[in-house]
């Protein structure tokens, strides 16, 4: 099929055929998706009153870009992430057709989550499933719990197990590894109080429509049209699900960048963008970028290969700069050389994305500081820890229903009002300033004063020594936010973003590989910085430790190159 070239205002004359988008950065896709949102909305003959349009997106802050985009419109559009839409058309209502199979309490079921590793429920799998070796091994095994994921297998089954690259975490001590098939067993014992993990919202999904192939005509009568953004993103089963979908009747629209597909860690795989068809399914591509000043796109032409991006904006601009020093010297020299103050700063990893909002000392990071709380023995001091430390990190970015939700593992919602906590929350916030460069020994006290629990004291032993030798900040910044919309995130939370100023804070001057040496097709590290360096609108800054000037000449044709 011919690739027909459209671009971010193209109206599609017919909307009833099966299409895939692609386009790279700063393309406008999302402008484009919205607009022939619209446009179907205003020309079909199928939707009527009732019937709606699905929008699937990848974040939680797209759905709620399209849908203010959308505007008075988005009353006949469902726009949801994939993990919420089938949760709600196909697990909620469906559930009980194959709870008793697979030991899933329905009644319970009140969303999906991370799960919680508690020691009731390791110890009952190690028990029901004779692997008394795993006792005391219980980082490792949490390790490996939180990696696993629903696969196809050869004869499109699925399977619970570690992805190829982490295969290596199954094995907990010499000659001794957790059992391949025991893994369900373990999300067994979360199912039966009706906790389910996000990645069990495909394959429950996946067994209903497969097992009552009826669930799918009524997916389809609901949504005549299926479209969903950031497709290089869906992994095996999502796609699987789309698949099914388009078996009739229902209109699919794939949007999305190969070059953009940064998250091969949940399964999705870089080749199947291009890979995906249809029939008599239509090509189009966006070659244009709205976003990036000239300069900036021609590094990003640099970079890849598969398209050469037309820059919009004819506007006089500056070189991206390449600054070598460290983070502060970096931020210094964006201020005080460029008069910049408002950048985003964009890093690979959490903690340092978290490091830089607090400006905590590169220096004094501690990588999993959370993992190590295993050192106290106390499960009850470090469940109040951890969940007390990540409800005030979320209630910081103001992420209030995610705080509640932790609080509610230490105060019990059937035992403590929202009030209660609420209040609670409020008074050690009040105190932030006051312990948050101090001891988490410290901290303890401030729970144990404001929350009324009853915490063991803290006793000569492993857990002193941890609790005295780090401050909270060291593991405030372990805290994942969700949906981060600071101006301090990591790579991958910056997707589908766009900001005047960048900064990419790379690690060492082989991570300028991805300019010297492209290769988006193999390697994901590549991809992720890609993404990186095309948030940026107007000024763009790569800050690295150290560059040997023998290849400065590498950089300098496209490059300012500044040493602080």
């Amino acid at each position: 099929m011919p690739i027909i070239q459209i671009d971010s205002n193209t109206k599609l004359q017919d909307t009833e055929h099966h299409f895939k988008v692609s386009a790279g950065p700063g393309a406008g896709k999302t402008h484009w998706l919205v607009e022939h949102i619209r446009n179907v909305l205003h020309h079909s003959i199928r939707l009527g009153k009732i019937r709606k349009i699905a929008c699937i997106t990848y974040t939680n802050i797209a759905v709620e870009t399209i849908l203010t985009r959308l505007g008075t419109s988005a009353t006949q559009v469902d726009v949801s992430t994939i993990h919420s839409f089938l949760y709600r058309h196909i697990i909620k209502p469906y559930a009980f057709l194959i709870a008793n199979e697979y030991g899933l309490n329905y009644s319970k079921l009140d969303g999906h989550d991370e799960l919680i590793h508690s020691f009731s429920k390791i110890e009952g799998w190690i028990k029901s499933t004779r692997q008394f070796y795993l006792y005391g091994e219980e980082q490792k095994v949490k390790q490996a719990l939180n990696n696993v994921q629903w696969q196809f297998e050869q004869d499109g089954t699925l399977s619970l197990k570690l992805p190829p690259n982490k295969i290596y975490l199954g094995s907990i001590k010499e000659k001794a590894s957790i059992k391949k098939t025991s893994y369900i067993n373990y999300r067994q014992e979360h199912w039966k109080f009706g906790d389910i993990h996000h990645d069990d919202v495909l394959f429950f999904s996946y067994q209903l429509i497969t097992k009552f192939p009826y669930i799918l005509e009524v997916i389809r009568a609901k949504f005549p049209y299926f479209f969903i953004d950031e497709f290089q993103d869906c992994n095996p089963i999502q796609l699987a699900i789309i698949k099914k979908i388009a078996e009739s009747e229902t209109v699919i629209g794939a949007i999305g960048d190969p070059a953009q597909s940064i998250y091969e860690f949940q399964g999705a795989v870089y080749t199947q963008f291009n890979s995906f068809s249809l029939p008599d399914i239509k090509f189009y591509k966006m070659n244009k970028n709205n976003r990036s000043t000239s300069k900036i796109i021609n590094i990003l032409n640099r970079v890849r290969a598969d398209i050469t991006q037309i820059p919009v904006r004819q506007i006089e601009c500056d070189l991206p700069s390449l600054i070598i020093g460290n983070q502060n010297q970096t931020i210094n020299a964006i201020k005080n050389t460029y008069g910049i103050d408002d950048f985003c700063s964009l890093s690979r990893l959490n903690i340092d994305s978290n490091a830089l909002k607090i400006e905590l000392d590169s220096t004094s990071l501690v990588n999993n500081l959370f993992d190590r709380l295993v050192e106290d023995s106390n499960l009850e001091r470090r469940k109040i820890l951890a969940c007390n430390i990540k409800a005030i990190e979320l209630a910081r970015e103001k992420k209030f229903k995610d705080s509640c939700k932790e609080l509610s593992k230490i105060f019990p919602t059937h035992i403590f009002s929202l009030a209660f906590s609420l209040t609670y929350l409020s008074n050690v916030l009040l105190e932030y300033d006051g312990f948050k460069d101090k001891s988490l020994s410290h901290f303890i006290e401030i729970i144990r004063r404001l929350s009324g629990l009853t915490i063991a004291k803290l006793h000569k032993g492993g857990a002193k020594e941890l609790y005295d030798s780090h401050i909270y900040n060291q593991i405030s910044i372990c805290v994942n936010i969700p949906d981060d919309t600071s101006l301090n995130k990591t790579i991958h939370k910056s997707k589908g973003d766009e900001f005047d100023n960048v900064v990419l804070f790379l690690k060492s001057e082989n991570e300028l590989e991805f300019i010297t040496n492209p290769n988006l097709m193999i390697n994901e590290e590549h991809r992720i910085n890609y993404v990186a360096i095309s948030r940026a609108k107007n000024r763009l800054f790569i800050s690295v430790p150290s560059l040997d000037v023998a290849n400065e000449h590498n950089f300098s044709e496209h490059f300012e190159i500044v040493r602080c």
